[in-house]
């Protein structure tokens, strides 16, 4: 399908050029077959198959529903970078983004006469501004390069103008320092299905998509509560967070808990008072020990970043972990998007390396086992008396 003609009556932007930049998993889309009830907003494309964290039809957020011309980002230069391959090579689903979600007044016109701008790119070589298959944690890296490439299209554009959108944590702290800006989104929805909750659900909100200048994640945002959904009825099954009717813990997915109400009591983390009586399915905030010991010399760790990224069999205070599964038995990936404390831990670490960590009630190391006891010669054995004396033996 050819791209909108914005025709010679279209505005051109005054000032310094703007560039918005997307992930694609969970931020122009939202989670496979997501309903309008569990995703406000969301479109389901039939025929089109998405490949991302476990497959099913297309599904567009919100903001890709809705298109990204209806934000600030009409006026902007467009770039993707994702991990993932958006359906590899040649796929219905690489056509449709495209064609049909990167699509602004500004970049419309700049697409029109540089025919490179529909190219897809890989991480092993950049030669467009649409880059796939770029290391999460890493995608400032990937921003660089596609602002130089616009660089060398005659497009050059402040750092200070670069807004990076994306669902995942970890790809958020890393921009720090590197004069872009960066908003992590889909922050009123996360899949607790992976990584408790690391990737997003419903994807980017229209509202999410802001040029508020600086690195801001879901925490530093104050996150954002969403509207309770009764949708699935009395005695639901496999619900997200915010769903009800549920009934006990297990009808709510991932690491979700169902919150008991007698009437209308407010949900923690959610907004609105859902059907009187129902119970819906809430992400239990971390429990810390309230008043933790003080750490001795025998019982604190410095953070140990030296297995570095995508580590596995760490063991405690050693990152970087990216779930549970890369932790020693009963220690779990204290997941951070900066540089917060890890309990039990001492340091900084490295910005954005989560680290592995005990849990409250959780022996940090294995017991010490304990000593053989001597043999024991019993009281009857005669104490010498007057001068000692020497056994020796040969072996």
């Amino acid at each position: 399908m050819p791209l909108p003609n914005a025709g010679p009556s279209s505005p051109v932007p005054s000032g310094e050029p703007c560039l918005c930049l997307f992930d694609i998993d969970r931020t122009l889309t939202a989670k496979q077959g997501s309903s309008i009830g569990q995703c406000p907003g969301s479109k389901v494309i039939p025929g089109i198959y998405d490949t991302a964290y476990g497959g099913g039809w297309l599904t567009l957020s919100e903001l890709g529903a809705s298109g990204l011309g209806a934000t600030f980002c009409n006026a902007c230069y467009l770039g993707v970078v994702s991990h993932g391959d958006a359906g590899g090579t040649g796929s219905h689903e690489r056509d449709y983004l495209a064609t049909h979600l990167l699509v602004t007044d500004t970049y419309s016109r700049f697409s029109a006469s540089h025919p490179g701008a529909s190219v897809w790119s890989t991480s092993s070589e950049i030669h467009s501004n649409l880059v796939l298959g770029w290391p999460d944690g890493e995608k400032q890296n990937a921003v660089r390069k596609i602002v130089d490439w616009y660089a060398t299209q005659g497009v050059v554009v402040p750092a200070s103008k670069v807004h990076f959108f994306g669902d995942r944590t970890e790809n958020i702290g890393p921009f720090a320092g590197t004069g872009f800006n960066a908003r992590e989104i889909s922050c009123g929805s996360r899949d607790f299905s992976i990584q408790d909750g690391m990737v997003g659900r419903c994807g980017a909100r229209l509202d999410e998509i802001v040029d508020t200048p600086g690195v801001a994640t879901c925490s530093s945002q104050g996150g954002h509560k969403l509207e309770l959904d009764s949708s699935p009825g009395r005695h639901g099954t496999n619900l997200g967070i915010c769903q009800g009717d549920c009934d006990r813990d297990e009808d709510c997915s991932g690491n979700l808990a169902c919150f008991q109400r007698h009437g209308t009591e407010p949900v923690p983390g959610c907004r609105g008072i859902g059907v009187d009586g129902f119970d819906y399915c809430y992400a239990v905030p971390s429990q810390l020990p309230s008043s933790p010991a003080p750490s001795s010399p025998a019982s604190s760790h410095e953070l140990d970043s030296s297995p570095g990224r995508h580590g596995t069999n760490l063991g405690i205070c050693q990152g970087d972990c990216d779930r549970d599964e890369d932790c020693s038995s009963g220690l779990r990936c204290f997941q951070r998007p900066g540089t917060e404390p890890v309990p039990g831990c001492t340091g900084s670490g490295v910005h954005g390396f989560d680290y592995c960590y005990a849990p409250p009630n959780v022996s940090p190391q294995p017991p010490t086992p304990s000593p053989m006891p001597l043999p024991n010669a019993g009281p009857s054995s005669p104490v010498p008396s007057g001068e000692p004396c020497l056994c020796l033996f040969d072996i």
